[in-house]
């Protein structure tokens, strides 16, 4: 038997820079039609900018890793480490969290590569339109990568993982707007 549908939808963002402020406002500027397709209703739960711990405290439906370069240093160590990167711990216990509980995540511009780091070896499917050095490692740790246009989308049912490209894919806003939309969209349409 399965479990009833959720009322309401606590979103949770795992950062709080251009492309997660992009997205907090794009879920207020679009709350009412969101709710209105879903059927449910959201709770913008919390934006974890510096101490991702406290966000392990919130009880979370879904959760969007903004990404952009932050992702790739401050979340984890990719920028520097290339290939041995590693996961900030907070965020590891709260991705493989998430999972666990069969939580939906979505991940824009770099994120995907801290997705494919911490879910690599159940060969996650990820997408972004990042360079042949981050797919490369993508791949090495297991991850299924495919290369992203602006406005599309790599979807991992399963493993409830979505993942656009953002800014990696263009530098065009209303395409990057465009793909980040689909991929908060499907996250949430995950959700329900």
């Amino acid at each position: 038997m399965s479990a009833p549908a959720p009322t309401t939808i606590n979103i949770g963002l795992c950062g709080f820079g251009t492309v997660g402020q992009g997205v907090w406002k794009h879920l207020s500027a679009n709350r009412a039609e969101l709710e209105s397709r879903l059927g449910v209703k959201l709770n913008l739960a919390r934006a974890a900018v510096r101490d991702l711990a406290k966000a392990l405290d919130t009880p979370f439906d879904a959760a969007v890793v903004p990404g952009g370069y932050g992702a790739t240093r401050v979340l984890c160590d990719h920028a520097r480490a290339g290939r041995e990167a590693r996961v900030d711990a907070d965020v590891r216990r709260l991705l493989e969290g998430l999972r666990k509980a069969g939580r939906p995540m979505g991940f824009a511009c770099m994120a995907p590569v801290v997705a494919a780091r911490v879910f690599g070896a159940a060969s996650v499917a990820v997408g972004t339109g990042a360079g042949s050095g981050a797919l490369d490692d993508m791949a090495a740790w297991g991850a299924r990568v495919t290369p992203l246009g602006p406005r599309e989308l790599t979807v991992d049912r399963e493993l409830r993982v979505v993942c656009c490209a953002a800014f990696t894919a263009t530098q065009r806003l209303g395409e990057v707007f465009e793909g980040i939309d689909k991929m908060v969209r499907a996250t949430l349409e995950l959700a329900v």
